[in-house]
């Protein structure tokens, strides 16, 4: 059983280890895990630098995903789903599925995304990964 200094410890690191992660995304020092995404910083102006900016921090660079599986994935930094991430930063929407739904489909035409199957499976391209990017 841990004792109580041993889970202050733990939790200072977290909340350390937290805060320079966030800090090396980008996002002020004063700034806390919860309300990271409701300030409207560049990339969160328009829903395809946010999508961009979701795929490229949650690792989805390397690995094919699903419109269902990219609403459901945990976000790296705000911690709750990216349909509430979105939801919270798009608060005028009210069909935030369709909205990312549209947009894949547009960072796919611009070079971002490939669409691989039928099945709507999409994977980023090498030029997308590298940040060339078309607007």
């Amino acid at each position: 059983m841990r004792t109580l200094r041993t889970m202050n410890t733990q939790n200072i690191l977290n909340t350390y280890l937290s805060q320079q992660k966030l800090h090396e995304l980008g996002v002020p020092r004063d700034m806390d895990k919860k309300t990271a995404h409701t300030d409207k910083s560049e990339c969160c102006k328009n829903w395809k630098g946010c999508i961009r900016e979701l795929i490229l921090r949650n690792g989805l660079m390397e690995n094919p995903f699903t419109l269902q599986g990219f609403l459901n994935l945990s976000d790296s930094i705000t911690g709750t789903s990216i349909h509430d991430t979105l939801k919270v930063s798009f608060p005028k929407s009210n069909s935030v599925g369709a909205s990312v739904r549209g947009t894949l489909q547009k960072l796919r035409d611009n070079g971002f995304l490939k669409f691989i199957d039928y099945k709507g499976t999409y994977e980023v391209t090498r030029s997308g990964w590298s940040g060339t990017l078309q607007e």
